[in-house]
């Protein structure tokens, strides 16, 4: 105010402010007095009330409980007895009992001890996650981009994603029309945490996976368990999951993020039913957004939970659960309906795994155990020579102390109806749909069909195995001596009964110790997968195709290579356009538009023209007679023919095929140029039959002038392309039944051609989508205090 009054030319109020500021230690001084009397009384007041103490009291239930277990035992006539073996007379006033457990039991007060890191459960959870970070992610350190496995290529920048999201056009192979899976959307929205790195934040995520996933499922434990060691037992069989060491080696980033949001969705869908609030419904909704990207299969469990919850009259408010969903991935839903089997393939590469026996799939594993690593181990330390075949047998009795305490939780712990129902319902209908997802085929592969990948069945399994186990650990191991409810029953035989109760306890203790014993033989298990398996996820500096074909790809032009590589024997021909083999070159739809029919007869169904195509270059080039090929390697646009290592004769049989320009050995193989006097995938054919190159500017081909009869050839198979010079749309010449590519009749004044690989709406309604998802996201930031306010309704009712 002092410094107000100066600017502003007011001299009197600043004169004034100044003075008191000189006379604020003798007002300090005067109102000292004052200043304790008020605080004495404020501290008469505390004591009077019992609002501070009163977690330390049970509740109305509680105390219920104890009520009927004095009426119990109030029956015996003798007084109890201390652990000595002599009567004490206090003991009746305390039949709870005086040990830890008991009275933690009893009261809400805390009576554990001090706060230090070292007695806290999640401490070691963490470690041992961070070890299990380092060993199955080491692969990631290095310069370059990290590549292979399911993950692809991370060698982009965030305009690329949001270009393949705001537009239809995926440009792997020859092309095509989809929309973008909802996976990409989240990856996008994560990058921009890390200011648009895709590469650091594919690192950052791979490598703090675990240890996210064991924070999120120690903290969702609390929903239904209540002991803190407890909760960190279910959360170190969380991160011990088969399904997960297996992601994370692989870079299965739908399944990682499905680990990590999964725990939080108990948690705020228990907070939706209990207190009624909306913000927890759209959370959960937010959460199961990102669950259905990593996971597609599991939007049917989201629908069919919502539904359950609506017709049990829980609140509209349960709309919230699928409202995300829709807003944010509308197109690729849209496309589900049309096809459906996108939901039974994985968003990102594809990875032709074996499809796991049942008993495997029961105990989690995704697919046949890999122990090659542990026999060269074992050979290396010289030892012997064990058959990895033999050791894997060795994983199903790891899992043995597991399968021994769910039996006896089952028989033994006596567990409400509810959480039993819940625990044995999530673990038979995830093992039902694993066992079905391994026998349907979901895409084809290079030489055969491929099952769907088991990952939602297996995450249904493991949520409800390590519900039971957790439930298991808190009430078996636990668990109190019941009262004895026998009239005239005698000291000793009170005595014995409490003696044999305690010691019962602690073979389930050891038990579970066993189990968790056996959670970290699962963590080694998989780091060792990690360090053989050819689908690992590293660190490189290389790319599929060399740098020439690449800057080609994404020039003017954007020509195409033709890689050809030796799978046992077998040549595998890959149209290789700019977006193949990223993390952007994947559809979920795509991959199952090439498999159809109903779920008893799934077959691959006929490959189109400009497949065709593709395989007779292939075949024309493995042979060692085919003639002059460039014609066919033009419609394609296709300007370079690539062998990759070790492939034998078929590198013979190139290196003699007419047309083709040898330019040398690269990091990724034998690279030959197409000998064509055109380049790329924009051509000009002339009336008599002569090509050139129409060269794109962004979305623009500059077409000079020239004769009538003219036609712009676009060599790419996406549906609803359209051209147009000044507004004006260009006509367009009857296709012919093989026909794939799109043409256009050009004027002969030429131009400059606007092509449009997208409908002008699309673009809006996304990013309508969008805006609404971002409402989704406001309306889940818990405002206010609802849970106290749904008290104080409870109460009032009562009233």
């Amino acid at each position: 105010r002092i410094i107000g009054g100066l600017l502003s030319n007011n001299f009197r109020p600043a004169g004034w402010h100044f003075s008191a500021l000189f006379g604020l230690p003798a007002d300090v001084t005067t109102t000292a007095p004052l200043r304790r009397a008020n605080a004495r009384r404020n501290r008469v007041a505390k004591r009077s009330s019992t609002a501070h103490v009163a977690a330390l009291f049970a509740d109305d239930e509680e105390l219920a409980v104890q009520r009927r277990t004095m009426t119990g035992e109030s029956d015996d006539a003798r007084p109890a007895e201390v652990p000595t073996g002599g009567p004490d007379a206090d003991a009746e006033l305390n039949p709870v009992g005086d040990t830890e457990e008991a009275i933690d039991s009893f009261s809400r007060l805390e009576i554990s001890g001090g706060s230090s890191l070292l007695r806290a459960p999640l401490t070691y959870v963490i470690l041992a996650a961070v070890v299990m970070s380092g060993v199955i992610g080491y692969r990631l350190f290095g310069p370059g981009h990290l590549d292979g496995g399911a993950l692809g290529s991370t060698d982009i920048g965030l305009g690329e994603i949001f270009d393949r999201l705001l537009g239809r056009h995926l440009d792997v192979s020859t092309g095509a029309a989809v929309p973008a899976d909802p996976y990409h959307l989240v990856i996008g929205v994560l990058s921009l945490l890390f200011f648009g790195h895709v590469d650091v934040m594919v690192r950052s995520l791979l490598l703090a996976a675990p240890i996210l996933a064991a924070i999120t499922a120690y903290v969702g434990a609390g929903s239904v368990l209540t002991r803190r060691w407890v909760r960190g037992f279910a959360a170190l069989l969380w991160i011990a999951s088969p399904l997960f060491t297996t992601a994370l080696s692989d870079g299965r980033l739908g399944v990682i993020l499905v680990w990590i949001c999964a725990p939080l969705v108990a948690l705020t869908l228990c907070r939706s039913l209990t207190t009624g609030s909306i913000a927890a419904a759209a959370g959960t909704g937010l959460l199961l957004f990102v669950i259905t990207a990593g996971v597609p299969l599991l939007l049917l469990v989201t629908v069919l939970g919502t539904a359950v919850l609506l017709v049990a009259g829980r609140g509209l408010r349960h709309l919230w659960l699928l409202a995300p969903t829709v807003f944010l991935g509308w197109p690729w839903l849209w496309a589900v309906v049309r096809e459906p089997g996108a939901l039974l393939t994985m968003p990102g590469q594809t990875i032709a795994t074996d499809s796991a026996p049942t008993y495997l799939l029961a105990v989690g594993f995704p697919a046949p155990i890999d122990m090659s690593w542990l026999s060269g181990l074992i050979s290396d330390l010289g030892l012997g020579e064990v058959s990895a075949g033999i050791l894997q047998l060795w994983a199903p009795i790891l899992m043995l102390p597991m399968l021994i305490l769910a039996f006896f939780t089952l028989i033994e712990a006596r567990l409400e109806l509810s959480r039993l129902t819940w625990a044995v319902g999530l673990y038979l209908g995830g093992l039902i749909l694993a066992a079905i997802q391994v026998h349907l085929p979901a895409q084809t592969g290079p030489f055969h069909l491929i099952g769907s990948y088991p990952a939602a069945g297996l995450t249904l399994v493991s949520l409800g195995s390590i519900l039971l186990l957790s439930l298991g650990a808190d009430r078996t191991a636990g668990r109190r001596p019941g009262p004895s409810r026998t009239a005239g029953s005698t000291t000793a035989k009170s005595g014995a009964k409490g003696t044999s109760a305690g010691s019962g306890r602690l073979p389930m203790r050891g038990l579970v110790g066993l189990v968790t014993v056996a959670a970290v033989g699962l963590i080694a298990l998989g780091a060792g997968r990690a360090t053989t398996t050819a689908e690992a996820v590293t660190a490189t500096s290389e790319s599929n195709i060399p740098a020439l074909a690449a800057d080609r790809a994404e020039g003017a032009t954007q020509a195409r290579t033709l890689r050809l590589d030796n799978v046992d024997g077998e040549v595998l021909a890959t149209l290789v356009s700019s977006a193949d083999g990223t993390v952007l070159g994947t559809s979920t739809v795509t991959s199952a538009e090439t498999v159809g029919g109903w779920p008893w007869q799934r077959r691959p169904l006929p490959i189109t023209s400009d497949q065709v195509l593709v395989a007779q270059a292939a075949s024309a080039l493995s042979a060692d007679d085919a003639g002059d090929i460039s014609s066919i390697l033009g419609e394609l646009g296709v300007d370079f023919v690539l062998v990759g290592p070790d492939a034998g004769s078929l590198t013979n049989s190139v290196s003699v095929s007419e047309g083709l320009l040898p330019v040398g050995p690269t990091s990724s193989g034998q690279l030959w140029r197409v000998d064509k006097p055109y380049s790329g995938r924009f051509l000009i054919r002339e009336a008599e039959g002569q090509v050139s190159t129409a060269a794109m500017h962004g979305t623009t081909a500059k077409v000079p002038a020239g004769q009538e009869g003219r036609v712009l050839t676009i060599a790419d198979a996406t549906d609803g392309i359209t051209a147009s010079i000044d507004g004006e749309p260009l006509p367009q010449p009857k296709p012919g039944e093989e026909a794939w590519a799109s043409e256009f009749d050009l004027p002969a004044a030429g131009g400059e051609v606007e092509i449009s690989l997208n409908s002008p709406l699309y673009p809006v309604g996304v990013i309508a989508g969008w805006v609404l998802g971002l409402l989704s996201l406001i309306v889940a930031i818990p405002f206010g205090r609802a849970g106290n306010t749904a008290k104080t309704g409870r109460r009032e009712e009562k009233a």
